[in-house]
């Protein structure tokens, strides 16, 4: 396991339950240069799953005599890294040489464009560049600016005018080291595409790709907030097999064949534009949060099974997954600073009784200071609710955010909202065309 922060050891432990021994390499050099951030993702790093801790590519053996089996790369921090050791042990990976198709989102669109599939109108961009001269490369306003290499919507700011612009390009973190572990020598000015997010997440064994989830996200701007547009605010899984998906999972197949991805997990996001699906950007690596756990419940032959079936047991090929259970994934979004002084016994204890709530994670310990939430790392706390009732999965977050909002200044979505997500998630499972109104809008 390949720099396993974020999630990695969510992984870690699904397979150590299926019998697989962990080793892990975490790169400390690179840790070093990170501040604040490096300090809760070392929190997240859990030493006691792993046989052996290697701080450097070079302690790692490459002879066959080591016994391993599979590399993995345990966040997007490892997944460059993860090419050259898989390559450099003679095991299945993917070729180091095309690593930058999978890390940086212009290499992405370049390749996407190069195999002659849709792709986002996209230039790269320096910050002594002309940014008007970008804006006019990729067809005009409004346009998206963000670091080449970087995760969880951190630093993505929508531009509609020139001003505007003037403003991303002052704060965008020119130079800075990134929480995934790069350098922001460049930024990517794409065009802005209007339509719903979705997630494709894919396993990839020789070149061959199974089905592990599709979710639709609902994000600030679907819910008319755009301040902060690109913050999800809800994520829904959906069945795998309707006729809308199934364009989108082949468009997403077509695209890892582009990136050049042979083995391992991958997650695409793309946006459903009225010319079909575009990709935004993909992940070469586990899916972020703790979904891929909650997936377990949503589907059978689910993402981390699928993992596991592709590294270990290659000569049966995992099937797609099914969907079983339908499930909410809710990010608490905080709409000013605030600290964390926990969440009181009686809340809690409301919230346990919530049918179907199965896990609530605060992203940060009691005492801890938040932010108002502008991505992904500032989500103050994430909840995952699943059953076979949809009406009493939307009563239960409905009661949830009355019941935490307060905690981390969070202002509710109202019941009428809701309602019309609700009605949203409906679609998605029961309509056999997701493009229906009902499914793709709110």
């Amino acid at each position: 396991m390949v720099n396993p922060v974020s999630n990695g050891s969510l992984l870690a432990r699904h397979l150590i339950a299926r019998g697989v021994a962990c080793d892990a390499l975490i790169e400390v050099d690179k840790v070093a240069r990170m501040s604040g951030v490096s300090e809760a993702r070392r929190s997240e790093f859990d030493a006691t799953l792993y046989q052996r801790i290697y701080t450097s590519a070079d302690e790692v053996p490459l002879s066959p005599d080591a016994g391993y089996d599979a590399v993995l790369a345990g966040s997007e921090n490892g997944v460059g890294m993860a090419d050259v050791l898989a390559a450099r042990m003679g095991l299945p990976g993917n070729d180091p040489d095309t690593s930058r198709n999978r890390i940086d989102k212009g290499h992405m669109q370049r390749a996407l464009s190069a195999a002659g599939l849709r792709a986002a109108s996209t230039t790269r961009v320096a910050r002594t560049d002309d940014a008007l001269a970008a804006v006019d490369r990729v067809g005009g306003f409004p346009v998206v600016l963000k670091p080449a290499a970087a995760a969880g919507s951190q630093d993505v700011m929508l531009c509609h005018t020139e001003a505007d612009l003037r403003r991303a390009w002052a704060a965008a973190p020119w130079g800075a080291f990134t929480t995934t572990w790069n350098d922001t020598l460049a930024c990517v000015l794409q065009r802005y595409l209007e339509g719903p997010e979705y997630c494709v997440d894919l396993v990839a064994q020789a070149g061959q790709y199974r089905v592990a989830a599709v979710s639709r996200y609902v994000r600030c701007s679907d819910l008319g907030n755009w301040s902060r547009p690109f913050v999800k605010a809800y994520r829904i899984p959906c069945p795998v097999t309707t006729q809308a998906v199934q364009d989108l999972v082949r468009y997403a197949k077509a695209c890892a064949r582009a990136l050049a991805v042979q083995e391992g997990p991958l997650h695409l996001e793309a946006i459903l534009t009225p010319q079909g699906p575009v990709m935004l950007e993909v992940g070469a690596r586990l899916h972020g949060t703790q979904m891929p756990l909650i997936f377990q419940q949503t589907y059978r032959h689910a993402l981390l099974d699928q993992i596991f079936e592709a590294s270990f047991r290659r000569e049966d090929a995992p099937p797609d997954a099914v969907f079983i259970l339908p499930t909410v994934q809710r990010y608490t979004l905080s709409a000013r600073p605030g600290q964390f002084d926990g969440i009181p016994k009686p809340v809690a204890d409301q919230l346990e009784r919530l049918a179907t709530l199965v896990a609530f994670v605060p992203n940060l310990p009691e005492g801890a200071a938040f932010a108002r939430t502008e991505d992904l790392f500032t989500v103050p706390m994430q909840s995952y609710f699943v059953g076979n009732d949809l009406a009493q999965i939307w009563r239960d977050i409905a009661a949830h955010q009355h019941l935490t909002h307060a905690l981390f200044h969070e202002d509710p979505t109202p019941d009428a909202t809701l309602a019309e997500i609700a009605s949203l998630h409906h679609g998605l499972i029961h309509a056999q065309d997701a493009r229906s109104p009902q499914a793709v809008s709110l």
